[in-house]
């Protein structure tokens, strides 16, 4: 009997151990996953800051590929003013309105914070944009190259009256386009004329091929 009463006793105290052993594991676990949830809730509540825009933005982007000839190149300082932006054609000619031997020409908005080309860029050809601004008193140059789209067929335009000349009174603005034109409106829309004296006129066709601006007095 005293040896059942040992065992019995011995076999007591070991789950007594064991319970507190799995208590301890139990209570740690617990410890250990209020922890971790102490840790979640505060990644919740402080998120990863957004990124810093760039001081500059340039559309087309760098690298791009097949750009729009007629929506040109647009230049945008994020926070601060633009100082100076040059659009240049890289190897060969532009073949730009305008300017087909040198930089894209362009204006600057009131407020310096976006610059845009005046005119069209030239088809299948490579151009460089740098774009200089002043960002919370640091200047901030950005930089980038893109290639423009290269059409199925293109045509050519002659202008009869030479730069620097003079004309008489009755003479109109002839223009003879190298193939026959079928979309007329759109391409009256693309002409731009500039007077040193404002001048109400229209653009009429004498046929498929040639243009004529004249004003509505001599």
């Amino acid at each position: 009997m005293r040896a059942m009463r040992t065992r019995t006793v011995g076999t007591i105290a070991a789950i007594s151990v064991v319970a507190l052993v799995a208590t301890a594991c139990t209570n740690s676990e617990s410890a250990t996953s209020a922890a971790n949830g102490h840790l979640a809730a505060n990644a919740k509540a402080k998120p990863s800051p957004a990124p810093t825009p760039p001081p500059v933005t340039i559309f087309p982007a760098d690298g791009a590929k097949n750009a729009d000839p007629s929506a040109g190149v647009t230049v945008t300082a994020v926070h601060g003013r633009l100082q100076a932006v040059t659009v240049t054609p890289v190897g060969g000619t532009a073949a730009s309105s305008g300017n087909p031997s040198g930089p894209v020409t362009g204006s600057l908005n009131a407020d310096g914070t976006s610059w845009h080309t005046q005119w069209a860029l030239g088809v299948s050809q490579r151009y460089a944009v740098t774009a200089t601004a002043t960002v919370n008193g640091k200047a901030s140059t950005t930089t980038s190259t893109f290639t423009t789209l290269t059409p199925n067929a293109t045509f050519s335009t002659h202008i009869f009256e030479a730069g620097g000349q003079q004309y008489g009174v009755g003479m109109p603005i002839l223009l003879q386009f190298s193939q026959p034109i079928k979309d007329k409106v759109a391409v009256e829309q693309a002409l731009e004329i500039k007077t040193s004296t404002p001048v109400i006129g229209a653009w009429y066709w004498d046929n498929s091929q040639t243009l004529a601006f004249r004003p509505r007095d001599y």
